[in-house]
């Protein structure tokens, strides 16, 4: 299967809108079979104010679609309707269409978030202002924004509890606006650049502990669950794109686990976009 299979089938899967779904959809309309989690507006999730945990309801396929954010371009009589919502769709943590988040449009160029001074141990800073994957219980008494310090407690950024896309776009890819963002052409564009980002940084480190990708790819290696685990080119750039490169080169190097939001393994991805030819993404 090429490229452009293993993109439709992420995005179907990132975004949470199927065409096959569709007589289900509108079946569905008005119905509360979706357990889905409670947001306070589009891209805004709301949490439990003692544990953190993010709140979950039983939602219509109508609710559905507006916690997305895409009620509006779906059309009950035109299937086609539901790719443009694919592209569109928000997640309840401010994620775009293939999950797009700032981080990994800061990390290649194409934003730049906004900034906020700090005053800490008489010195003033200068941090970003930018979505982190944090413990949930981080979030618990309705905060929405902590300053992250290393070791040395020098402040490094101030994390948010989702993605709030407040920075700027640089204009990278014909990207000047979130808006852009949605745009079918350009989102791909985005995501084909990321994965190729990604697997550059991903060889980089793999390098450093003379790894050869080559050699690993299509073997099976098994976890301390017993799970055995055939990995592929779009298998590992899937992982990338859920985890980071950072997380998908633990996975290879020490059989390190990581998770998503949502508690989605990054050994689910690897199974799930297996066997695709991306060879062209990353040439």
């Amino acid at each position: 299967m090429s490229s452009v299979n293993f993109l439709n089938s992420l995005l179907t899967y990132e975004s949470g809108i199927n065409e096959l779904y569709f007589d289900w959809y509108l079946a569905n309309w008005d119905n509360k079979t979706i357990d889905y989690f409670d947001v306070k507006s589009t891209g805004i999730v709301t949490r439990n104010t003692i544990t953190g945990k993010p709140e979950r309801k039983k939602i219509s396929v109508n609710e559905y679609f507006k916690t997305l954010g895409v009620l509006e371009y779906f059309d009950p009589l035109n299937i086609s309707s539901l790719n443009l919502m694919k592209y569109r769709s928000i997640n309840p943590w401010g994620f775009i269409g293939y999950q797009l988040g700032e981080q990994a449009l800061f990390d290649c160029g194409i934003y730049t978030p906004k900034k906020e001074e700090i005053f800490h141990n008489n010195r003033t800073y200068q941090l970003n202002v930018i979505y982190v994957k944090l413990e949930d219980h981080t979030w618990s008494d309705n905060i929405e924004k902590k300053i992250i310090f290393d070791k040395n407690n020098t402040p490094l950024v101030i994390a948010t509890n989702v993605n709030t896309w407040m920075g700027n776009f640089t204009g990278k890819f014909g990207i000047n606006s979130k808006e852009d963002l949605f745009n079918p052409n350009k989102q791909t564009l985005v995501i084909k650049n990321l994965m190729k980002y990604n697997y550059n940084k991903l060889i980089g480190i793999l390098e450093k502990h003379s790894f050869d990708l080559d050699i690993f790819l299509n073997q099976n290696i098994k976890y301390d669950n017993s799970i055995n685990m055939r990995y592929s080119l779009s298998g590992i750039l899937a992982c990338c794109h859920l985890c980071g490169y950072k997380a998908t080169a633990n996975l290879i190097l020490k059989k390190e686990v990581s998770y998503d939001e949502i508690n989605t393994s990054i050994l689910n991805y690897m199974e799930k976009f297996s066997d695709y030819d991306v060879k062209d993404i990353i040439d």
